[in-house]
């Protein structure tokens, strides 16, 4: 992986990578501007023009619109409005990215703001706003954000709602119009461009097709803010988290990758791996933003197993690993930059540039001491978030929380021995066993992938799933370290254990977990019981339509799953005869028996309807329609109304601010699925609504596909979550 570093005659600044085995390309456009720039009397207006810039520009209005066209394209596409900044960017195939680059940069320099669409988008913006009152994430934000504070600038309000907006689009539309011309110029715009493409190919694309009018202005005068220390505690239901704030220097942002790498570590001797022994801390979240060019504000928020663990013993532990990892040999240090390195190389384009515009950088490891000298408890600002907090209701950023005084307590140094990033053991040929089990074979190039997976008809918990996860962090830490991969996950609903490596790394990796899942181990027990009640308890924070789709496969397995035995299979895709008869024997000792491949059973021909309970004032519907016959044609036909669904139910018909029709692979189905989530409008408006949309589209382009999708559709899978009253369910 290459990249260039270029600095256009008209102030804009340009990062160029190229991927040489990527498949697709990737383009970002970062304003140095975001909410913390708006004007006072525009709460929101960042993130409204952010909105307002995909309804269309000169050059590409309507169809031709970027969020028209990458979808139709299989691409991908998003905006993210920060507080210091705004990035917009996309994801297509590698020979799409100059017509899609071409889309981006004309909705930034030549928007149209249309004054009659600017009250529908703020319309789109309050529903939004609403729906973000019960999101933990963003609560436990606005309170930090709160105690950061020192000049009123980080805790006033941004998202933006029908209040702040008002009823009027002509002064709206000239505040859009003022903040855009003050902004969004090439001094204060940075381009990012990634794919397989030369690094001269990306340039020539830069300079010709992406460069913004000229500009004699420099990038926006640094915003000063004052920021404080301090500590407070939040009331949060059903999670108990303890988050750590530290203002960094921008020194320190090229380490940011590397502390979280240390901090994500599950092999023996790492802080995780201590704080699992101990059932204190579950799970690790490393966040970072830019405040301005010199600022970077960091949190760290642990999720603890209960409110009843010490905060000061979390936070004791975490400052005596960070002395552990300062004294890391310079060896390890290298292989530690390597390691992460390798990591970032992995990422997908788009999620590569929105680490090196938005997110965390590329290890550098320049910035380990400007990033270990800030990370003291004297530095730290601490939230305590947990159920059993009670105090006064304090406005922050839009949202009413209800917060309280923490005192920062110290603990007693417990005796305890960290090893941060150990030297992997040498690999070794493990014994095989006489007897094989069952193992399918599909011949492909490069590293083989071994998929194992309880059979279709095998009714599987969640639990379960959690303890082999648990049972295999560790090794899945060592596995990495050896260059190979160890994941225990449900992917598509579907809990999967898969293994990927050369020939030696995976007969050694099946082998050691043979042995690991027969020994016993009653804290794995532990914390599968816990990390199940805390994935429910984040699901019952989720949104609506979130919710609905968590709920999908599970709907979708039950309705075929046998209450017999664990029964699993397994699949080898590349590798070699000799790989494949090793691992079909070493799979004969795998915990659950394996047999061979079976496919799914088929469904009903009348798909189920659920109901999920809901706190929110918002209705939500999901429909999933599975699709047996003419899948290339049907899944072309789903792309191409992407856009149009989208485009007529939030756009034209302001439903609500979710309004997706996409395929969509889950539980050993493919089809079509429909997500809807409205404040206005019932589910079973929602219901109506979608129907019609296909029952348009097959009158519009006769055909039998069309037919079929507007005809099966009321036999879809359906979910519905709302404070209307549920019809019976079928």
């Amino acid at each position: 992986m290459q990249t260039r570093q270029l600095h256009l005659d008209n102030g804009l600044h340009v990062t160029l990578v190229h991927q040489p085995d990527a498949r697709l390309a990737a383009a970002l456009w970062c304003v140095n501007a975001g909410s913390l720039q708006e004007p006072q009397a525009w709460p929101g207006l960042a993130h409204l023009l952010e909105h307002m810039l995909f309804r269309g520009s000169l050059g590409f209005p309507q169809a031709q619109r970027l969020i028209s066209w990458v979808p139709s394209q299989g691409g991908r596409l998003n905006a993210s409005t920060r507080l210091a900044q705004t990035a917009y960017f996309f994801e297509v195939p590698a020979d799409l990215l100059e017509p899609g680059l071409l889309r981006l940069t004309d909705m930034l320099v030549t928007p149209q703001l249309n004054e009659s669409e600017i009250l529908a988008e703020a319309s789109v913006i309050d529903a939004e706003y609403r729906l973000l009152q019960h999101d933990a994430e963003k609560r436990r934000e606005a309170a930090l954000l709160k105690m950061l504070d020192g000049d009123g600038q980080l805790a006033r309000f941004r998202i933006g709602n029908h209040a702040s907006f008002g009823n009027e689009a002509a002064p709206l539309q000239q505040a859009l119009q003022a903040f855009h011309q003050q902004h969004y110029h090439a001094g204060n715009l940075r381009l990012f461009l990634q794919g397989p493409q030369t690094l001269e190919n990306l340039e020539a694309l830069a300079r010709c097709s992406a460069a913004p009018p000229p500009s004699a202005r420099e990038a926006d005068a640094l915003m000063p803010l004052t920021l404080k220390r301090g500590d407070c505690a939040l009331h949060q239901p059903r999670e108990t988290m303890l988050v750590l704030s530290f203002t960094l220097p921008a020194a320190a942002s090229g380490a940011l990758r590397l502390l979280e790498t240390l901090l994500l570590d599950e092999t023996a001797g790492g802080l995780m791996e201590i704080w699992r022994q101990r059932n204190l801390v579950t799970a690790i979240n490393l966040q970072a933003d830019c405040l301005n060019c010199e600022t970077l504000w960091l949190r760290l928020t642990f999720t603890l197993r209960d409110e009843s663990v010490s905060a000061a013993q979390v936070e004791s532990l975490f400052f005596r690993w960070l002395d552990a990892v300062s004294a890391l040999s310079e060896a390890q240090c290298q292989a530690l930059c390597r390691f992460t390195q390798h990591a970032f190389k992995q990422l997908a384009p788009l999620e590569a540039l929105r680490a090196r515009a938005i997110g965390l950088l590329p290890p550098d490891p320049d910035g380990w001491p400007a990033l270990l000298a800030a990370l003291t408890p004297a530095n730290a600002s601490r939230l305590w978030a947990s159920p059993e907090v009670s105090g006064e209701s304090v406005e922050s950023q839009g949202f009413t929380l209800t917060l309280a005084p923490f005192a920062a307590q110290t603990a007693s140094d417990e005796p305890v021995t960290f090893t941060p990033f150990p030297t992997p053991a040498p690999l070794h040929a493990p014994a095989l066993p006489s007897a094989a089990a069952p193992l399918a074979w599909q011949a492909a190039e490069g590293d083989a992938s071994l998929r194992l997976r309880p059979q279709p008809a095998t009714a599987f918990s969640d639990e379960t799933g959690w303890w082999l996860a648990s049972r295999l962090r560790p090794l899945s830490a060592w596995a990495a370290r050896q260059g190979g991969v160890l994941t225990v996950q449900r992917e598509q609903g579907i809990w999967q254990l898969h293994l990927c490596g050369e020939a030696l790394l995976m007969q050694s990796l099946l082998a050691e977990i043979n042995q690991i899942l027969q020994r016993e181990d009653a804290n794995a027990g532990v914390q599968a019981h816990l990390a199940l009640a805390q994935e429910t308890a984040r699901e019952m924070q989720g949104s609506a339509v979130r919710r609905l789709l968590a709920q999908l496969p599970r709907e979708l397995t039950a309705s075929v799953a046998q209450p017999t035995q664990q029964v699993w299979q397994a699949h080898l895709t590349g590798g070699d005869a000799a790989l494949h008869q090793a691992l079909s024997r070493l799979l004969s000792d795998f915990i659950f028996p394996i047999e061979t491949e079976t496919d799914a059973p088929p469904l009903n021909a009348v798909g189920r309807h659920f109901t999920l309970e809901t706190q929110e004032e918002d209705n939500a519907l999901l429909l999933f329609l599975p699709v047996e016959e003419d899948i290339e044609e049907m899944q072309a036909l789903i792309q191409r109304y992407q856009p149009l669904f989208f485009h007529q139910m939030r756009v034209e018909r302001s439903l609500g601010y979710v309004a997706q029709c996409q395929w969509y692979y889950c539980a050993d189905r493919q089809g079509v699925l429909v997500v809807m989530q409205s404040p206005t409008h019932s589910s079973d408006a929602l219901r109506d609504e979608a129907q019609g949309f296909f029952v348009q589209q097959a009158s519009a382009t006769p055909g039998p596909q069309t037919a079929w999708l507007a005809q099966q559709l009321p036999n879809a899978w359906r979910g519905t979550s709302g404070k209307e009253p549920f019809s019976e369910a079928r």
